[in-house]
């Protein structure tokens, strides 16, 4: 793999993308469309060619991107803030495609400086 020009993958983000990758060719990017009356959870990812976006669904508070991390091979977290600013993790488990959506039982506080 070399590197090239930006490439469109699709999609109109509203947030930052971000990007993990859980293994040697593979690279998994998520970001919030921009659809305002649902605005959704969208997930490119390249192993031998760019494949997405899929859909993920659940409403995300457009004020804050998702965090994307891995911490073994298959398995990814993405964090973020629902539309309640409730927090919340959305992971991947293995070669399943299944994402799993679980509330986290934390209280947030928003402070802008």
């Amino acid at each position: 793999m070399s590197w090239g020009g930006p490439e469109s993958l699709g999609g109109n983000l509203f947030s930052s993308p971000s990007a993990t990758s859980w293994g040697s060719g593979r690279l998994d990017i998520f970001g919030v469309d921009n659809v305002p009356a649902n605005p959704t959870l969208q997930h490119w990812f390249w192993q031998n060619s760019w494949l997405g976006p899929d859909l993920i669904g659940g409403s995300l508070n457009l004020n804050f991107s998702p965090s994307a991390v891995s911490w073994a091979a298959g398995r990814l977290d993405i964090f973020g803030v629902d539309g309640n600013t409730a927090a919340l993790v959305v992971a991947k488990l293995g070669a399943m495609h299944l994402f799993i959506r679980r509330r986290l039982h934390v209280s947030l506080r928003l402070r802008l400086e």
